[in-house]
């Protein structure tokens, strides 16, 4: 394939190269050495669990050739490449986001960036709009950021996606993807993305050890390797972070402040925190009142640049933190 080794940027003027999917046999070799590559990476030597290892990624690799291939050579642009977007305040200085995605092709002028998964999917509605509906949730609240961020540092027309090679599932249930046209999605990366660098700058770090409805614990606590020198077993210790939770924004320092927003990510307007104070009753608006609409982030496609509108810390980002974009998990 394509080199794995390219320079950051600049992937759309690569000549492409037409990839054919090799025969039975050297899919055969390839599994099988690069199953002993990875054991031996380990220090196990057991030919017999490299076999087996072998075994267990062929699915995948079927369904890679499925979803791909049945049209025949793919044109590549590159494997295993990365790329990077700036994002920051307007004006301010930059903070470089790298990603990087497994391969790269080209179809006539549109660019195709590939994330591949072997998990569950993190949208598993029946229906697509439902699909598509959870998958902007996700990037609502800070979490699979990698496909928009493609977009974003991708110059023109261009698609990020991730793909599903585990076993079991039905073809239309394998992608999940963004186009340029996805404002949507392009503007909760904004929100989350400046929500996230502003409580790094602030130095606002904090474990996550209660969700918003303040009951359940993430499901990564289950995995965590520091989880022994965590308070995620003491109850008092959630209640009284899930209590802290429900103060106003304006109330709080500019450090407590950004790691609120964080907090609050993707929380949907019509679902406060059950803590938050009742709103007070308001007049009806005036005609025309309230009808403007808020600035957008418009990506700079040609200079792989996402700058946030002024002032937007203290509006969008900044307001009472219950809407869209104002808080929660960092991706």
């Amino acid at each position: 394939p394509p080199g794995r080794e390219r320079p950051r940027g600049g992937v759309r003027h690569l000549d492409p190269v037409a990839i054919a999917w090799p025969d039975g046999r050297e899919v055969e070799q390839w599994l099988y050495e690069e199953a002993v590559r990875l054991l031996e990476e380990d220090g196990v030597f057991l030919p017999g669990l490299a076999r087996a290892l072998a075994e267990r990624a062929r699915p995948m690799l079927e369904t890679a050739r499925d979803m791909d291939w049945t049209a025949g050579a793919v044109p590549v642009l590159a494997t295993e490449v990365e790329g990077e977007l700036d994002v920051g305040d307007t004006p301010g200085p930059l903070r470089h986001v790298l990603f990087q995605a497994d391969r790269v092709d080209k179809a006539g002028g549109l660019v195709i960036w590939t994330d591949y998964k072997t998990g569950r999917p993190i949208a598993t509605a029946r229906r697509p709009e439902y699909r598509r509906r959870q998958f902007l949730e996700r990037v609502k609240r800070g979490a699979n950021l990698q496909a928009v961020a493609y977009l974003l540092g991708s110059e023109g027309e261009s698609k990020g996606r991730y793909l599903y090679l585990r076993p079991g599932l039905d073809n239309g249930e394998r992608e999940l993807a963004v186009t340029n046209a996805d404002e949507e999605f392009i503007q909760a990366f904004a929100a989350a993305s400046e929500a996230v660098l502003a409580a790094w700058e602030s130095g606002s770090f904090f474990p996550r050890v209660v969700e918003l409805d303040g009951r359940k614990e993430p499901a990564r606590c289950g995995f965590c390797s520091v989880a022994e020198a965590c308070l995620r077993n003491d109850s008092g210790a959630r209640q009284r972070l899930h209590e802290w939770a429900g103060q106003e924004i304006e109330a709080l320092g500019p450090e407590e402040g950004a790691l609120l927003r964080v907090w609050r990510l993707g929380a949907k307007p019509m679902d406060p925190h059950p803590l938050a104070p009742s709103p007070v009753p308001s007049r009806p608006p005036a005609p025309g009142e309230g009808e403007e609409e808020e600035p957008r982030q418009i990506p700079d496609r040609a200079t792989n640049v996402l700058r946030f509108p002024p002032l937007s810390r203290g509006g969008r980002a900044g307001g009472d933190g219950h809407g869209e974009g104002s808080g929660g998990e960092p991706a």
